[in-house]
């Protein structure tokens, strides 16, 4: 067994993030380099991170980035189609996730340390 592998997006992107950008950093890992050897993904190389800079900050509920139900708000104009989004990624056999305790919005879960 090995651990998780794959790409963040924070130390190249910061919050500088948008579904074009993730989109190409999935296609990146599936694709394979003619005389360089196979591609990331075939390595196991299988997850893409989407860190800080995905959400709305203050389009929620008291100036969060939750909804009522306390689901978060995307950044529509980054992110048009979260979920069509991770679909290109499965359909390429890339796993995306994201960071959900952010610091951007200045905002936690309860899990500081």
């Amino acid at each position: 067994r090995t651990p998780p592998r794959g790409w963040r997006s924070w130390n190249s992107l910061l919050l500088e993030v948008s579904q074009e950008k993730i989109l190409a950093q999935a296609a990146a890992l599936a694709r394979s380099y003619p005389g360089l050897g196979p591609s990331l993904l075939s390595l196991n190389y299988s997850e893409v991170g989407i860190d800080d800079g995905w959400q709305h900050c203050g389009a929620g509920v008291n100036g969060t980035f939750h909804d009522a139900a306390g689901r978060p708000i995307w950044d529509a104009t980054k992110f048009p189609d979260p979920a069509a989004m991770v679909q290109e990624a499965k359909a390429k056999g890339v796993g995306l996730g994201w960071y959900a305790n952010n610091c951007y919005c200045h905002e936690t879960l309860g899990h500081e340390w």
